[in-house]
């Protein structure tokens, strides 16, 4: 049986003046071969999630909401799937 590693997500709440916190969720983000591809896929986290909001931010912006096939629902949809229906654009 060859090895499997996971990246996942941990969802903590805080629930202490002392910065107690408890774990509320874990999800399964993906599966890798190896290591390696595990630990460059964590670390890369922060910067994906930065450079999908923008990409989605332009989306929302030029496209046409009324335009027939026109992504532009589908990229607001994302987007509140991903930052919250009253996110705006950074």
């Amino acid at each position: 049986m060859s090895e499997v590693y996971k990246v996942y997500v941990q969802v903590e709440r805080c629930v202490g003046p002392d910065g107690d916190y408890e774990n509320i969720h874990d999800v399964d983000v993906a599966q890798f071969d190896t290591e390696d591809e595990a630990v460059a896929c964590a670390e890369s986290v922060p910067d994906l999630r930065a450079c999908l909001r923008d990409l989605l931010n332009w989306g929302r912006e030029h496209t046409c909401p009324i335009e027939p096939n026109s992504p532009h629902a589908l990229l607001v949809r994302a987007h509140e799937l991903l930052y919250g229906k009253e996110a705006r654009a950074s």
